[in-house]
Order: C-alpha cells, then sequence, then structure tokens
C-alpha cells in the first residue's frame, strides 16, 4: 500500500495577484509541471508565485523586499513564509496582503505609498496598521489603495491631480477611507487617475483627466469617485500611464484616453474621453496594460497585443516601433493569464510554466540576462531552499541536490520515501535506499517526504530540472 505519513499539512488559501488591479487567481492542480502558479508586473520589477513570494528586477528603492538595493535578473526569494494571499506591484513599490487579512508595504515612500506614516523607504516588508480586515489592494505609481471586508475603499499616497479620491489634493500618509461607500469591488490605479468597479458592475473614475482617461467626457479632473455612465456590466478593469480598459459580461473590450501607440489596437492613434468598444468579438478574457502596450487573452486560450514594440513587448518577433491592430502572440492556446510590466510582458501558461519578452532592462524578465526578447521565452523554475518540517527538532538527515536532475540522494539511508506533487498526488516511492531516481518526472516543484535518522519525517520542497 502507498506509504502514510502521519503528517497534517494546512491547505493554504489559494495565492491572488494583482497587476493594475486585475485579480490574478489560480492554484494550478497540474502534476506535471509544479513551477508557477501567478504573475504580476510592476514597471521595472515582477513578482509571482510558486511556494512563496518571488520577485526579479530593479531594486534602487528597496522594491524586491530581500533588504537591499541591489537588483536581480533572476526570482529571489523574499522570505520564508508562505503566508501571503495577494500582492500588488506599483511603479517602484509594492503593496501585499497575508492570509489573516493584515496589511504590508516595501519599497519607495517619497509620497507616503507605503501608508505607515512615513516617506522612508522600505527594504524589506512592513506591517501598515493593525487591522486584519484587508481584502484587495491596488498599487498605483505613487499612490495606493486597499478594499477592506466591509466594502470600503482606502487610499493613500500622492494625491496631486485628486487621485485618492477624498475630495482633496493633499497626499496622504496612512489608509484614508473614501466616502461612506462599502460596495466597492475592485480598484485600478494608473500615474495619476484612478476608476473601480462597484459590486453592482457599474463602473467609477477620478483623478486627472488631461487625456480624458476618467471616460467622463471631458478633461476636467475629479478628486472625488464619479460614475461613468450608467452602464452596470463591467467585469474587469484596467489602467496604465494615462489609458484606462475594461471588459463587459458580454466579452467585449473597450477602451478610453490616450492611444499615443495605438495601445487600444483600432487601427489608429486617436484617444477617446469616453469608453468606446475597441472591436466587434465578444470573447475576450483578460487585459493587461504596459506603458504603451496593451495584452488581451480570448477564451479560447490565446493571447493578442498592441501598442508600442520598441523592445518587442509586444511578443511579435520585431522591434517594430507600433503596432495600431492586435496581432497574436505565437500560436498557443494555452494561456491562462497575461501581466503587462513597463515595456516587458508575462505570461502562464495551463502547466504552470512562465514567459517573458520584451524589455529586460536590470533583469526584470527573470531569465538570469539583459538582453531584450522578442518572443516569449520560459522564465526558469526558481531555486527553492529547502522547507524542513521535523517530527522533532534534532533531525541530520538531509537530501541533494536542489535542483535535481536525475537522482536525489540522502545524506543516510531512508527507511521510506515519497515524491508528491503539491496538491499531494504520489508520484514514486521506495524504501530502504540512499537515492531515488526522479528522472521520470518532468520539472517543476514537488513535494519529498521521507523517514530519516531515527525515523524523524523530514517535508522538504525541491525543483527538478
Amino acid at each position: 500500500s502507498p506509504l502514510k505519513f502521519q503528517l497534517m499539512i494546512a491547505s493554504s488559501r489559494k495565492k491572488h495577484f494583482l497587476i493594475a488591479s486585475i485579480l490574478f487567481s489560480f492554484c494550478t492542480k497540474a502534476t506535471h509541471a509544479q513551477c508557477w502558479e501567478s504573475v504580476a508586473a510592476g514597471i521595472f520589477h515582477t513578482v509571482a508565485f510558486t511556494d512563496s513570494l518571488y520577485l526579479v528586477g530593479d531594486n534602487h528603492y528597496g522594491q524586491l523586499g530581500n533588504g537591499t538595493k541591489i537588483g536581480t535578473d533572476t526570482f529571489g526569494r523574499i522570505d520564508n513564509n508562505t503566508d501571503w494571499a495577494m500582492i500588488a506591484p506599483g511603479a517602484f513599490h509594492n503593496l501585499a496582503i497575508k492570509t489573516d487579512g493584515t496589511l504590508w508595504a516595501w519599497g519607495k515612500n517619497f509620497t507616503g505609498q507605503l501608508g505607515n506614516g512615513t516617506i522612508l523607504d522600505a527594504l524589506t516588508p512592513i506591517l501598515i496598521g493593525s487591522d486584519k480586515d484587508w481584502l484587495f489592494v491596488a498599487a498605483g505609481v505613487d499612490h495606493s489603495a486597499g478594499i477592506k471586508t466591509d466594502g470600503s475603499l482606502w487610499t493613500w499616497g500622492w494625491n496631486l491631480f485628486g487621485q485618492l479620491g477624498d475630495g482633496t489634493e493633499i497626499n496622504k500618509y496612512t489608509p484614508t477611507q473614501v466616502g461612506t461607500d462599502k460596495d466597492w469591488l475592485n480598484v485600478s490605479f494608473a500615474n495619476g487617475h484612478s476608476i473601480a468597479l462597484k459590486k453592482d458592475s457599474s463602473l467609477w473614475a477620478w483623478g486627472e483627466n488631461t487625456y480624458g482617461e476618467l471616460g467622463l467626457g471631458s478633461t476636467t479632473n475629479k478628486n472625488v469617485p464619479t460614475q461613468v455612465g450608467s452602464d452596470k456590466d463591467w467585469i474587469a478593469i484596467n489602467s496604465k500611464e494615462r489609458s484606462s480598459y475594461a471588459l463587459k459580461k458580454n466579452g467585449t473590450r473597450w477602451g478610453w484616453g490616450n492611444n499615443f501607440y495605438g495601445q487600444m489596437g483600432t487601427g489608429n492613434t486617436t484617444g477617446m474621453n469616453v469608453p468606446t468598444r475597441l472591436d466587434t468579438i465578444t470573447q475576450w478574457t483578460k487585459i493587461s496594460a504596459g506603458f504603451g502596450h496593451c495584452i488581451y487573452m480570448k477564451k479560447d486560450g490565446t493571447i493578442w497585443s498592441s501598442g508600442s514594440n520598441d523592445h518587442g513587448q509586444l511578443g511579435i518577433n520585431t522591434t517594430i516601433p507600433y503596432f495600431l491592430r492586435l496581432s497574436q502572440i505565437g500560436f498557443d492556446n494555452t494561456w491562462v493569464d497575461i501581466a503587462g510590466g513597463g515595456d516587458f510582458s508575462y505570461a502562464l501558461k495551463s502547466d504552470a510554466t512562465l514567459w517573458s519578452w520584451g524589455e529586460n532592462r536590470n533583469g526584470a524578465l527573470g531569465l538570469g540576462t539583459s538582453t531584450d526578447e522578442l518572443v516569449p521565452k520560459q522564465v526558469p523554475c526558481p531555486k527553492i531552499p529547502d522547507l524542513k518540517i521535523d517530527a522533532q527538532t534534532n533531525s541530520t538527515s538531509s537530501h541533494y541536490p536542489n535542483p535535481a536532475n536525475d537522482f536525489i540522494f540522502f545524506s543516510s539511508p531512508v527507511s521510506l520515501v515519497e515524491v508528491t506533487s503539491i496538491d499531494g498526488k504520489v508520484l514514486l516511492t521506495n524504501t530502504n535506499t540512499n537515492a531515488i531516481s526522479v528522472a521520470t518526472i518532468t520539472s517543476g516543484i514537488y513535494i519529498l517526504k521521507y523517514l530519516g535518522i531515527n525515523n524523524i519525517l523530514v517535508v522538504e520542497k525541491f525543483v527538478k530540472q
């Protein structure tokens, strides 16, 4: 019979990642390539989740959260915690929520965007307040937002254009409630403007409106949330720079604001100051914008892009400066998520593999290089440190190497050993051995369980290359 381990492992809450206020939530259950679960992109850095939170790219303000200001071109684990539930990367800072509902922030803080009452940068995650009812976070260039479990909306940071929505143009250094409404569902922050959805699927906007990015039919700034039209069938929103995007329940895509690079994919560079339907297709499921480009996903699992392309951020194997109409990225139809960064892009496949392309400044693509990529290139799984859970604290059992190729070796003979997928499916077993072959499983992250010295149970994660 299969090896029975007397171990209870608490099932973790699904990890939710946010990029420009679109909620990406999935825990891939595939057993053949356990690696990446979620991804989100800032302007020059990227965050992703496997067993914990990993970051890569620019680190001038400590936004990688590793205690330094040194950037990296490969994903590095922020800490040993596995209780991160949601993260929202901004331009140079990050907001995150843990499974206990607490709010955390790190990185640049010049305008109070971390929310801790100071303007000092933080090189590691710091707890913001003591509340444990945070549900959702969004990060803009220098301002931040959160929604609590009661549906209330809170904002803080830079407020030059009224983008905090509190009726002023004064920066706020701690979370400040926006009005008294408690029916907020989603919010997306860009440079100087903000857009949001309520639970009734109505659309709201406030802040800078130079290019009509609020969608109100004018170019007048607003410092309080203002309803955009009267439709109540919006399901997704996204914003970046001075452009806004949204999807409706019928699968149509809409845009408004700046369209200088053709990022709306309409065949021209004409901007709009009201939400405008961008094509006749009714199959769109996801949107994610970069600085001057935008990525879209269809129900059939294909991804498409338009706009600025000077670094190959459209993923279509050219650096022609911009494309005014949508182009399909490759021919794959197994994509499940997308994330637009500054001038780069990421996407996740159904087999939990992660792919990146575009500008690779400061190693933002996570490939271990600084070379721009013109087509999607697979991001390697990170090296995960051993996470050992022993029945006793005096165990000296260990295994190597990690990552592994064909075999895992043990420092001393083990009586029982089992390899499982992340979701617990038993893949390999062996008894009374110094090694176990992992040659038959494909690249990804797996769980190794074994009884070591004195029959002490050891549970560790490892990467199969």
